[in-house]
């Protein structure tokens, strides 16, 4: 498979409109809540954990983005 670039964009949404769908280009994976896209070709884990990440928050009402103390980011 061929190696892509990293997108140097962030999405405007921090999950895709799509259901169940995560935003992804070529090998690069979003990751709302570093704020960051990453490589996942090596681990494929990552989709895993970020689907759950967004069952967590669209299904069971989780905060997406909160520091330590609370505060929404």
């Amino acid at each position: 498979m061929a190696k892509t670039k990293k997108p140097t964009h962030q999405p405007d949404w921090s999950f895709s409109s799509a259901a169940d769908a995560l935003h992804q280009e070529g090998n690069w994976l979003w990751i709302p809540l570093c704020k960051e896209w990453r490589d996942v070709i090596s681990k494929p884990e990552e989709i895993v954990r970020q689907k759950f990440i967004r069952t967590l928050v669209e299904h069971y009402g989780y905060a997406p983005f909160t520091d330590v103390e609370g505060a929404t980011l």
